[in-house]
């Protein structure tokens, strides 16, 4: 086995596999580590259009039009039907107490199902985007275990070691590497004491879920004036002390998980009667996947260990999965990421320094999404007041689709990833975060408010109550 490498890449999910793809297919020397074969449980599922932006533009750019069959759900099943998946046209949200007056929240992202984003069955495309990067010429390793990875100032490279965790005999591998990229979390993680987010999770797959038009039919709740079937979305029901996700794919597997806040001074026990969405939805669910738990979602990386080390954004930090932010934030940075590799020398001052700055960006990128996360915590479970405030996330969300839609394709979005470095929208986020009187406003207010200050970035008719939670879909402008 070659004892150099261009780059060596830990970790062989999604984002790691497209790094290897990408980077063999500009011709380096590309190892791909992992503790595990595909293919394996993983969560993360839930997809975005800035998600299929971005799969869209590494297609084009980085010359893998392979990836271009992911970009929409009706393009994937037509493509290829064999990568399991799921149809997700928008975002739903509701109460857990099941009445005939129940109302709830819809948000479309796509006009037509078929140009609908996706749930990723993460054991499909993970192992997919593997197969691909392998094809393209990276070496994939699994499974090992990393026991070693130190800089070697004296030549300029990394020291690795590994063994095969499936071969008590095997002995250790050593090799070298230029670059160094961590997808996985190589180093301890750390409790962010500033973020305002604090919160776990339990999850697992189950079958046999019903849906939530059924369930929603069986109470006599209409949903026939929502812009897409509502069990085509992720769906987000509201407890007293937390939420649930439902995600659905297309051979009958649904991703289900309890998030629980755990700001809450009294965590609420769930509730377990014939009366909620919940119970509803479960009540003939069988579960088909160990069951997962994640007593703080919230944590970070510091710095990196040494030069020539990279990361990328899900091996610096993770927050919650309420928006649906780690798809597309692992992406981003992915592609910021795979420019500096292409266009700089990887020993030069330069990219010593640009590595430090993305770094430096994935940071402020999390506490971003820590406060457009947090600020929907502190409306929950208040459906009216909720949907005021994550509207805030939908005005971000859909001004950095528009950005990416306009910007030169080799250049970052005006913006950055949700308005992080859109100065105006940063102050407008934190007035209003900080305004005690819009905490205090009535929900008329409330969204008259927010629709005044948030006007320059409301490009989706946001924040309007006369909708009643059943947003129609808006075409953004394209520039």
């Amino acid at each position: 086995m070659t004892a150099h490498w261009d780059v060596a890449i830990v970790g062989a999910g999604f984002s790691g596999a497209l790094a290897a793809a990408v980077l063999a297919r500009t011709g380096r020397r590309v190892l791909l580590l992992d503790r595990q074969t595909h293919p394996r449980f993983a969560i993360g599922e839930s997809s975005t259009p800035i998600a299929s932006l971005l799969l869209g533009q590494m297609a084009r750019e980085f010359d893998l039009p392979e990836l271009a069959d992911f970009t929409s759900y009706g393009r994937w099943c037509d493509s290829r039907p064999e990568i399991m998946r799921g149809c997700k046209q928008g975002f739903v949200y509701l109460h857990d107490q099941l009445s005939p007056n129940l109302t709830r929240l819809s948000v479309p992202t796509a006009e037509h199902r078929k140009d609908a984003d996706t749930q990723w069955l993460r054991a499909d495309f993970d192992a997919e985007m593997c197969r691909i990067a392998v094809a393209h010429g990276a070496v994939f390793l699994a499974p090992v275990e990393l026991t070693e990875w130190m800089w070697d100032g004296t030549h300029n490279r990394w020291q690795l070691a590994w063994h095969n965790t499936e071969d008590a005999n095997a002995g250790h591998t050593h090799a070298q590497a230029t670059l160094l990229i961590d997808t996985a979390g190589l180093g301890p993680k750390r409790t962010p004491a500033n973020w305002k987010t604090a919160s776990s999770a339990r999850f697992a797959h189950y079958e046999n879920v019903a849906t939530l038009a059924d369930v929603l039919d069986s109470v006599g709740v209409d949903s026939s004036a929502d812009a897409f079937a509502l069990d085509d979305a992720v769906v987000h029901v509201l407890t007293e002390r937390g939420w649930w996700w439902f995600i659905r794919f297309d051979n009958g597997c649904v991703s289900v998980g309890e998030v629980i806040n755990q700001r809450l001074e009294r965590k609420k026990p769930p509730i377990a009667t014939s009366a909620s969405v919940t119970a509803a939805l479960m009540r003939d669910a069988r579960r088909i996947s160990p069951i997962g738990e994640i007593k703080r979602l919230q944590w970070y990386r510091p710095k990196p260990p040494g030069p020539q080390f990279a990361r990328l954004a899900g091996a610096t930090g993770f927050v919650d999965a309420l928006h649906s932010t780690g798809i597309a934030h692992s992406l981003f940075s992915l592609v910021r990421l795979l420019r500096h590799i292409v266009n700089e020398p990887v020993d030069s001052l330069h990219f010593s320094e640009a590595l430090n700055l993305h770094h430096c960006a994935m940071l402020h990128e999390l506490e971003h999404i820590d406060a457009l996360i947090a600020s929907s915590y502190a409306a929950m479970p208040n459906l009216d007041r909720f949907e005021a405030w994550v509207m805030l996330y939908f005005a971000a969300a859909t001004s950095c689709e528009q950005a990416l839609r306009v910007a030169n394709e080799k250049e970052p979005p005006a913006g950055g990833f949700l308005g992080a470095t859109d100065d105006a929208f940063q102050r407008a986020l934190e007035r209003a975060i900080t305004d005690p009187n819009l905490h205090k406003a009535s929900i008329q207010d409330l969204h008259t408010l927010m629709r005044r200050d948030f006007a320059a970035w409301n490009t989706a008719s946001l924040w309007t109550p006369e909708f009643r939670g059943i947003y129609p879909y808006v075409e953004l402008q394209r520039g």
